[in-house]
């Protein structure tokens, strides 16, 4: 045997042994988001866009107009996320299974 064969052998049994590892944890991990999915419906999606936020904290609440001029990030984060809310409740009322997220730009 040519001097570090052993060594050799050793260093591909673990690469081996770590690739394998990783490959099983890698498909563990989609088998879990696979099942959260319905195949059906892979890929569907309803997307919502609020073009006017600062008007609806104005017109829903006492603040909204002048937090709004003062910081309307917050403002327009604060309706995103009731809105969310509110869709998500009614979504519970009518008995359906999804999920209602915020993305943020």
């Amino acid at each position: 045997m040519p001097p570090g064969f052993t060594a050799l052998v050793v260093v591909l049994i673990l690469a081996t042994a770590g690739l394998g590892a990783l490959s099983v944890v890698l498909w563990l991990r989609l088998r879990q988001v696979q099942a959260r999915l319905d195949p059906a419906e892979r890929g569907a999606a309803i997307e919502i866009t609020i073009d006017n936020p600062i008007e609806l904290a104005r017109e829903h609440t006492r603040w909204g107009g002048q937090l709004g001029r003062v910081a309307p990030r917050l403002v327009s984060r604060r309706v995103h996320d009731q809105v969310a809310a509110e869709v998500r409740g009614k979504l519970v009322e009518r008995g359906v299974a999804a999920e209602v997220r915020v993305r943020r730009a």
